[in-house]
């Protein structure tokens, strides 16, 4: 019976001191928290124009065509993929207003291959996003003063740029 007593005995200080040395490890005091990391990237869609108006460089007579010395850049920076597009109107004033099909934009410097604008129009369709730089887009203006224009009148176009997503 002592061996028995003697055994549990031993049990007990064996099973005591692991669970002293697990309660050891246990920081006596101990608080917790969680940290939620949310983050939402911002939406960004940017259009800027490389120059607001055109320069043909040359004085320019009924009949004469021309193609402007540097194109328009038109830079977007988007976070989604785009448009663009464009509205054009002109050449006023009226009654010695001419069409608005004279004035043309092609990739050429030269003028070569230029497409004439209409009322509206796309230009880019379904681009992908683009880096923080943006994608630049040049387009060379390519002028044809009708025989009908009278001279010494100034006439004015106007072509806006829209950037949609």
């Amino acid at each position: 019976m002592k061996k028995v007593l003697a055994l549990i005995l031993s049990l007990c200080l064996a099973v005591g001191g692991i669970l002293l040395l697990v309660e050891a490890n246990k920081p006596a005091n101990a608080a917790g928290g969680t940290v939620s990391v949310q983050v939402k990237p911002v939406h960004k869609l940017v259009l800027t124009l490389s120059t607001l108006s055109v320069d043909f460089g040359v004085d320019m007579w009924p009949g004469d065509t021309a193609t402007a010395a540097s194109p328009i850049g038109v830079t977007v920076v988007s976070s989604k993929a785009w448009n663009l597009t464009y509205d054009a109107s002109g050449f006023l004033p009226a009654p010695a207003a001419f069409p608005l099909a004279s004035l043309k934009y092609g990739a050429a410097s030269n003028g070569t291959g230029a497409v004439p604008f209409s009322s509206t129009g796309t230009l880019v369709t379904g681009a992908p996003k683009t880096s923080k730089a943006g994608e630049t887009n040049s387009y060379y203006y390519t002028l044809t003063i009708p025989d009908t224009a009278v001279s010494e009148t100034v006439y004015t176009a106007s072509v806006v740029y829209t950037a949609i997503q």
